[in-house]
């Protein structure tokens, strides 16, 4: 299987909302459980153009349940969408349904991935079922954070009541999730 590659601004957003969402104390300790990850971020050197391996995501993502928990991934998956969506492009995702945005995520989706691949199964005015396949080192909190994204980028473009289901795959190892967004 091809190596799985993420954005770099993905890894620079997501280490500024960490340090949003905890002490500087805990920030430390998961750098420093982020042997290859950690100096990177704390370096600068990572380009917000420029193509990583998921696996020092996934280190990151690790050291983070390890000092904050399982539940980290969710509430990353959230913020980190919220934080990356500005003013100007939240105004443009009004204008299209939730389910027409649905249909943009194979598109956006390869803004931040580099080898894996979205498809939308269903997406109709309750219920878009979707899946990523192609991962490698991807984790079930990688796979909670990513679906977490995808439901807030839904809610952020006017889905309402929205709940996101994982319902095969995404458990540590997997290559793929298959999930559902629903809403009212």
């Amino acid at each position: 299987m091809a190596v799985t590659e993420y954005r770099g601004r993905a890894l620079i957003v997501a280490f500024a909302v960490l340090k949003r969402l905890t002490t500087s104390e805990n920030v430390d300790r998961i750098l420093a459980l982020s042997p290859t990850c950690g100096p990177l971020l704390t370096s600068n050197t990572i380009s917000r153009d420029g193509w990583y391996s998921l696996e020092l995501y996934a280190e990151f993502t690790r050291a983070m349940h390890q000092v904050l928990g399982p539940d980290i991934s969710k509430r990353m998956g959230r913020e980190t969408t919220i934080a990356d969506v500005n003013s100007l492009f939240r105004f443009v995702l009004h204008v299209f349904s939730p389910e027409s945005l649905a249909r943009f995520a194979p598109r956006i989706f390869a803004v931040y991935f580099k080898g894996p691949h979205a498809v939308i199964e269903r997406a109709d005015s309750r219920l878009i079922r979707c899946c990523y396949e192609g991962f490698s080192g991807a984790s079930r909190g990688i796979y909670e954070e990513f679906t977490t994204a995808t439901g807030t980028f839904l809610e952020l473009g006017g889905g309402r009541n929205v709940q996101v289901h994982i319902i095969d795959g995404g458990r540590d190892g997997d290559s793929w999730v298959r999930f559902d967004v629903t809403r009212s």
